[in-house]
C-alpha cells in the first residue's frame, strides 16, 4: 500500500464577520491522498474546492482564517511560518491554475521563466538552466522556437503547457491542478489531459485535481471527493462513484454528463453568507425530508465510501 502523502484533518476555512460570526467556505474537511494517486475534488463554483487548494498551498486571503491540520508526510504545514513553508512549495508541492496568463510574467519570455523556475530549485548557471528549460519544454510539447516568445504570443493551450513546465521544474511529489482545462477548447483540453497523465506516471507524482468537469475526473482520478457548501458530501473510488453515486448531489453531477441534453441542476449554489441550518444541499434536493433542513447529517463510512446524507444513513 502506498504511503499517505497529504493528509487534511478537520480543516475549516472561514471569514470573520460582525459580532463574532464565522462564514465558512470549507468546514470540517478530512481527506488523505496517497503517493502516486490522483484525488479529484469536485463540485460547483463556491463549493470550497479552490479554498481547499489554497489552504494546502498557504495562499489563503489575508482576511481568511484557517483551523485544522494540513500534513505533508509527517509535517503539519499549518503550524509552520511562511518562511519555513516556502521550502515545500515548488520542490515538494506545485500548483497549476485555470488562467495561466494571469500567472505568467508578461515582460519575460516563457523560456526564461521556465529557466528561472528551475534555477530557484537547483543551484546552477544560466547555461544549464536554459538547457533544462528546453528539455522541460520538449516534455510538455512546446517547440524550441517558443523559448523566446512572450506569454501573449502563445495560445491558451501553450500558456498552460508553460505553467505545467514551471510546475514540474522542481520535480514535486504533489501536483495541485485547479481547473487546469476549463479555459481551453475541447481539443486542447484532451491534449492537456493526456499530457498530465503522462507526467504523473513518469514522475510518480500524486495529484490533487480541483474541477467541476466530471469527464476530466473520469480520465484522471483514482478517487473522488464531492464538496458542497464547503462540506464533504461523498467520497468514493472513481469507478464505484460513477457506477453508483450515492448522495443526491453526487447523483445530480453524474446525471449531467450522462444526459444527452445539457441540463443544469435546479436551484442555486449555497450563499456563503446565508448558511442553511441542515444539509447544505437540502434546498435543492428532490429527496429531502424534514430533518434534512433542520440538522446537517454526520459523515457515515461504509464499504470504502464516505457519505453525508439522512436519506442514505
Amino acid at each position: 500500500m502506498d504511503d499517505v502523502l497529504l493528509e487534511i484533518e478537520n480543516l475549516s476555512v472561514y471569514f470573520p464577520g460582525r459580532a463574532g460570526k464565522k462564514y465558512y467556505a470549507v468546514r470540517e474537511l478530512d481527506l488523505t491522498l496517497q503517493e502516486n494517486k490522483t484525488l479529484a475534488i469536485v463540485g460547483e463554483s463556491g463549493s470550497g474546492k479552490s479554498m481547499t487548494a489554497l489552504a494546502v498551498m498557504g495562499m489563503l486571503p489575508a482576511y481568511a482564517k484557517q483551523e485544522g491540520a494540513v500534513r505533508f508526510g509527517v509535517q503539519d504545514l499549518s503550524i509552520l511560518s511562511q518562511k519555513k513553508r516556502r521550502k515545500y512549495y515548488g520542490n515538494e508541492i506545485a500548483m497549476i491554475y485555470e488562467q495561466p496568463m494571469s500567472c505568467l510574467n508578461p515582460t519575460m519570455t516563457v523560456g526564461r521563466q521556465i529557466a528561472e523556475a528551475y534555477r530557484n530549485h537547483f543551484s546552477c548557471g544560466h547555461t544549464r538552466a536554459k538547457l533544462e528549460a528546453l528539455s522541460l519544454m520538449e516534455e510538455v510539447g512546446l517547440a524550441e522556437s517558443k523559448y523566446k516568445k512572450y506569454p501573449h504570443e502563445l495560445s491558451g493551450g501553450m500558456q498552460q503547457r508553460v505553467m505545467i513546465a514551471i510546475a514540474i521544474s522542481g520535480r514535486p511529489r504533489l501536483l495541485i491542478a485547479d481547473e487546469p482545462t476549463t479555459s481551453l477548447d475541447v481539443t486542447i483540453q484532451m491534449q492537456i489531459i493526456q499530457l498530465l497523465k503522462g507526467l504523473i506516471d513518469r514522475y510518480n507524482m500524486a495529484m490533487l485535481l480541483i474541477t467541476h468537469d466530471m469527464g476530466l475526473v473520469a480520465e484522471l482520478a483514482d478517487d473522488v471527493l464531492v464538496l458542497y457548501g464547503g462540506r464533504v458530501m461523498e467520497q468514493a473510488e472513481v469507478f464505484s462513484f460513477f457506477d453508483a453515486p450515492s448522495h443526491p448531489y453526487a447523483q445530480a453531477l453524474v446525471d449531467v454528463i450522462r444526459s444527452d441534453a445539457i441540463e443544469a441542476i435546479e436551484g442555486s449554489a449555497p450563499n456563503l453568507f446565508e448558511p442553511v441550518a441542515g444539509c447544505p444541499f437540502s434546498p435543492r434536493c428532490a429527496k429531502a425530508i424534514d430533518v434534512c433542513s433542520e440538522q446537517c447529517p454526520p459523515l457515515a463510512r461504509e464499504s470504502g465510501r464516505v457519505r453525508r446524507c439522512h436519506i442514505h444513513a
